[in-house]
């Protein structure tokens, strides 16, 4: 599941969206697509998790680390920020050149 940036290119994070241009199902035609992260990515305690959240709610500064880490501050339960991040290619894929949560 996952692994959209090996089929992505030009990919950013702002905020909690990711946005990319993926090639479609023949392989050359690009598409620019994006999906809103926050659903999927919960910030507990500093540390980003796969599971339904709202982590842009206590996180700031995303950025993309990498093809597919994206990097954030957020807060711990005591309220101190703490560098965080999650590899998006672990549930984020290319459907047919659009982002899609799997």
């Amino acid at each position: 599941t996952g692994d959209f940036s090996k089929s992505c290119y030009g990919s950013s994070v702002s905020g909690s969206t990711l946005s990319s241009t993926c090639y479609k199902a023949d392989g050359y035609t690009p598409n620019p697509t994006s999906i809103n992260l926050n659903p999927y990515i919960e910030n507990v305690d500093g540390v980003l998790k796969w599971q339904p959240g709202n982590f842009i709610e206590t996180c700031r500064n995303t950025e993309l680390a990498g093809p597919s880490l994206m990097a954030a501050q957020c807060l711990t339960r005591d309220q101190r920020l703490v560098p965080a991040e999650i590899n998006l290619d672990d549930h984020i894929a290319n459907i047919n050149g659009v982002l899609k949560f799997e």
